[in-house]
């Protein structure tokens, strides 16, 4: 008894071996199309089926869609954004908009600077008191403002998803008269 690695397979019909026209003979039957029983009424379709009638409106673009009403921009239109200046949003006493993401870069290029700073002074005051000193902080001494800068980029950004979270749940509280 011989084992075979695969399993044998059936043999191949003759109208179906190498060389034969597969494409011969009459094509499959086209299904026919959906009609409704007879009788039956088509069932109302819902507000967001149902399709204005045809030159209705043009779309033009990707997010054209119909008119809202007169004097109402198109579905999908960009807004332009209503923004406040630096100032305004640091006096804002009801702290309605932040300022923490216009100064986050601000802040972290400036700890970035500081820390490099700091690290080229550590290091020629040691090259100062003695030349190994000089060489260890040289070489170990960029890990205390790596992990300074490092804290302060997951620190912004903690604060950051805190503000955007705090700015897109906005809209379901309801505003306090």
């Amino acid at each position: 008894m011989s084992i075979t690695p695969f399993p044998a397979t059936p043999p191949v019909p003759p109208e179906r071996s190498a060389g034969a026209d597969w494409t011969a003979g009459p094509p499959p039957p086209a299904a026919p199309p959906y009609m409704p029983p007879a009788g039956a009424a088509e069932a109302p379709r819902a507000a967001h089926e149902q399709m204005p009638p045809a030159g209705a409106y043009a779309p033009a673009g990707p997010y054209a869609g119909p008119p809202m009403g007169p004097g109402q921009p198109a579905w999908g239109t960009p807004q332009p954004v209503q923004s406040e200046g630096f100032l305004s949003k640091l006096f804002d006493l009801s702290f309605s908009s932040f300022v923490t993401p216009t100064i986050a870069r601000i802040v972290f290029v400036c700890v970035i600077v500081l820390s490099c700073l700091a690290w080229l002074v550590f290091v020629i005051v040691a090259f100062m008191a003695s030349i190994g000193m000089g060489l260890v902080v040289l070489l170990l001494g960029w890990i205390i403002p790596f992990l300074i800068i490092l804290s302060t980029r997951m620190s912004i950004e903690f604060y950051l998803a805190v503000i955007k979270t705090a700015e897109n749940t906005a809209h379901l509280v309801k505003p306090q008269p």
